[in-house]
């Protein structure tokens, strides 16, 4: 693990509602989180994708080519422009990609990221432990510092206003 001292203080998580750059999505697929429905909720992340892709990018995680393939149909019946977007092929449980993605930091040299450990609600849900190697295999992926936090966090319980 990194010197995590070395970042106090020269990156600053921004607030939920500044602008960034991309939104981070998974493909829907668990048949447990969504049974009997995974089709309905392919049309509504098609829905949600269209709006976010008019104007930033989207970064979506699929399992692999067949996913691939059957969400860029998906994407493109909703009339999303896929060149837009950037694919990325990972094995990955669930869709809850804010409680195991990267939080992005601002500093003054550009951008970093928190790869936070999950455990899958305390280890409540031993299927979704494998969520917490996703950004590990991305890693190469993307192009900023990544700061390895040894604390286990649901990213999505993050509450920030960017003034540190």
């Amino acid at each position: 693990m990194a010197n995590q001292g070395a970042y106090r203080n020269i990156f600053s998580m921004p607030a939920e509602w500044e602008l960034h750059n991309a939104t981070w999505l998974t493909w829907p697929h668990d048949i447990i989180t969504f049974p009997n429905r995974i089709e309905q909720v392919e049309q509504t992340f098609a829905a949600i994708i269209f709006h976010l892709h008019q104007n930033e990018l989207v970064q979506l995680l699929v399992l692999d080519d067949a996913m691939h393939k059957r969400a860029s149909a998906i994407l493109k019946s909703h009339k999303v422009n896929i060149d837009k977007l950037i694919f990325h092929k990972i094995d990955y449980a669930d869709v809850w990609i804010r409680d195991y993605g990267p939080t992005f930091l601002i500093g003054k040299n550009g951008l970093a990221w928190v790869k936070w450990r999950y455990n899958a609600y305390g280890n409540k849900f031993p299927d979704l432990l494998k969520d917490d190697k996703v950004f590990f295999e991305l890693k190469s992926n993307i192009k900023h510092p990544m700061i390895e936090a040894d604390v286990f966090m649901e990213g999505g319980a993050i509450e920030v206003n960017g003034q540190g």
